[in-house]
């Protein structure tokens, strides 16, 4: 039976380090700031706050320039789905935007005064939207982040300059799990690739119907689909991949469609059995794998990071901000933002 001393030290050997899982200390930041870094208007990440006055303006022009990526609308893709990409992209930004800020406002250390001073720059471009991707995911573990993104790239109907910062973004995601000596999960069957997971997995995220028609099965004309892989672990971190775009049914080499309106959408099972029906799912993976960008209208890919206890720290962090709040507002404790002003930020 162990001792109590035993028992003990176990315990010891178990707690958290100080400073989180991955900061090894000031002789790792000269690395550290020559990892590769997005900006916002190329595969930079969403700010851990967007909603902080001083970069309003830096997001407005961001959300400016990603959707004037799908006004020309190119030949091969037809309108009524090039408006669906439009509306699509719209929630898909929104709920980066509050999901990401959720996840900071619940961290589990809520101070700054956590982050070391020399790191004070670095956190200063991760809550702006301008950390590289190892810079996000080291913040994010300091300060207890239940998910942190990494990169995000909007790449509207496959634009080649666009999967020219896609193809930067996978790189810098892949040198942050890297240089923190995570994990890169590669294909089994493809070793001598870059390929970027075991397994791909396919969401459907709504329909899209034919203009002014009923919206039912007999007027469906394609779906919203997301594709997610995972592609690495790093410290209590899973890091994730996930594409975004429109499936034009009509494109592909299966006419599926006679099959899919026989299933009904109103049923919470729709999804399970529209990808069970025989070589559709074949079909969607060989569009992507192709390149395909008629049948497989590209929106956007975002790599983001998962922490082992994220679920938790979302419960606790929900309690307290609530509370924080409530203190705040009451006039007994100072603004909540005040500490911004640690990290040189204005809130």
């Amino acid at each position: 039976m162990m001792s109590f001393e035993q028992s003990n030290v176990q315990a010891m050997e178990w707690q958290e380090p100080a400073l989180g899982y991955l900061y090894n200390g000031p002789e790792m930041l000269d690395g550290l700031s020559r990892t590769s870094r997005g900006e916002p208007s190329t595969f930079g990440s969403t700010p851990f706050n967007a909603f902080l006055p001083s970069i309003i303006d830096q997001q407005r022009t961001v959300i400016e320039h990603n959707d004037a990526q799908f006004q020309n609308v190119p030949e091969g893709v037809r309108p009524e789905l090039a408006t669906e990409a439009i509306d699509f992209n719209y929630g898909r930004v929104h709920h980066r935007t509050e999901k990401n800020f959720e996840s900071f406002e619940c961290r589990e250390y809520y101070s700054f005064d956590r982050i070391p001073e020399e790191l004070h720059e670095t956190a200063q471009r991760v809550i702006t939207g301008h950390g590289s991707p190892a810079e996000n995911i080291l913040i994010a573990d300091i300060l207890g982040m239940p998910t942190v993104e990494l990169a995000s790239t909007t790449h509207a109907y496959g634009r080649p300059e666009r999967m020219k910062h896609l193809e930067d973004q996978r790189l810098a995601v892949e040198e942050a799990i890297t240089f923190h000596d995570g994990t890169i999960i590669r294909s089994q069957k493809n070793h001598d690739k870059a390929t970027w997971s075991r397994a791909d997995h396919f969401q459907i995220k709504g329909e899209c119907f034919k203009a002014g028609a009923n919206r039912d099965a007999s007027s469906l004309d394609g779906l919203r689909m997301t594709r997610t892989r995972t592609v690495g672990r790093v410290g209590l971190y899973r890091i994730y991949e996930r594409s975004s775009f429109i499936l034009d049914i009509s494109k592909l080499p299966v006419d599926f469609m006679p099959q899919l309106q026989a299933i009904d959408i109103t049923k919470p099972e729709k999804e399970e059995q529209m990808l069970a029906i025989p070589g559709f799912y074949a079909a969607i993976k060989d569009a992507l794998r192709n390149d395909d960008y008629a049948a497989a209208i590209p929106i956007a890919t975002t790599a983001w990071g998962v922490r082992e206890n994220g679920q938790q720290i979302y419960e606790n962090g929900r309690w307290r901000v609530r509370h924080l709040h409530s203190v705040s507002q009451s006039g007994q404790d100072r603004p909540l933002n005040a500490q911004y002003e640690l990290l040189g930020l204005s809130a």
